[in-house]
C-alpha cells in the first residue's frame, strides 16, 4: 500500500489532499473541491444566495482555503475548518449585499423565481411554507440564523458546529433555541394570518 493510501484510509476527511496541495501537488486541490464541494455548495444555498452569488461565493470560499492552506493544522478535522471559512466567506458577502441593497434600494426577495410547473393545492401549500420559512430564517438574526443552518440543516454536531461559529456550546445551545422558537413563532403568525 503506498504511504498516500494508507494516508487516505486513516484520515478519510481529505485533510491528505489539503496537505497535498499546500506541499505542491496541482491535482491535490481539483480533488480535494471534488470531495468537499457539494457540502459546502449546499451550505452557501442555505444562506439564501442566488444561484449566482452562491457561484461567486462558492469560488472565493476555496480562494480562501488556497490561501489559508499553510495555516491548516492537520491534526485538526477538515471539514470543521473547510465550513468556518465557508459560513465566514458567506456572512462578509451578504453584509456586503445588503450595504449596496440599502445604497440602491432594491428589495431582493421582488426578483426570486417563482417554480413554473402546474402543481395541486398541498405542493402550492408547501412552496408557500418553504417560503415563509425561508423569509423567516433570514430575518433571523445572524447568530441565530447560523445556529440553525448549522445544527438544524447541516445536522452538524453541536460541538463541531459550537467551533465553526468560533462560540462556546452553551452560547450555540442558546442562540440555536432561540432561533428556532422565532421560526416556529414566524410560522405560526402566517397561520394565523391566512
Amino acid at each position: 500500500m503506498h504511504e498516500a493510501e494508507a494516508l487516505e484510509m486513516a484520515e478519510p476527511d481529505g485533510r491528505n489532499l489539503l496537505i497535498q496541495h499546500r506541499d505542491g501537488d496541482p491535482d491535490a486541490f481539483k480533488a480535494l473541491i471534488k470531495q468537499h464541494g457539494g457540502a459546502i455548495y449546499g451550505l452557501l444555498g442555505r444562506y439564501g444566495l442566488s444561484t449566482q452569488e452562491r457561484d461567486d461565493v462558492f469560488q472565493e470560499v476555496f480562494v480562501r482555503v488556497h490561501r489559508a492552506a499553510p495555516t491548516y493544522r492537520p491534526d485538526r478535522p477538515l471539514k470543521p475548518w473547510l465550513f468556518t471559512i465557508a459560513v465566514n466567506t458567506a456572512r462578509t458577502w451578504i453584509t456586503r449585499r445588503r450595504g449596496r441593497e440599502l445604497s440602491d434600494a432594491d428589495d431582493s426577495r421582488t426578483n426570486r423565481m417563482v417554480d413554473p410547473r402546474p402543481d395541486g393545492a398541498r405542493v402550492a401549500e408547501a412552496r408557500q411554507t418553504v417560503d415563509a420559512l425561508k423569509i423567516a430564517l433570514d430575518e433571523l438574526p445572524a447568530d441565530q440564523r447560523d445556529a440553525v443552518l448549522m445544527v438544524g440543516v447541516h445536522q452538524l454536531p453541536y460541538d463541531e458546529a459550537a467551533e465553526i461559529l468560533g462560540i462556546p456550546l452553551n452560547t450555540l445551545k442558546s442562540r440555536l433555541r432561540r432561533g428556532r422558537i422565532a421560526l416556529a413563532e414566524a410560522l405560526a403568525a402566517r397561520e394565523t394570518n391566512r
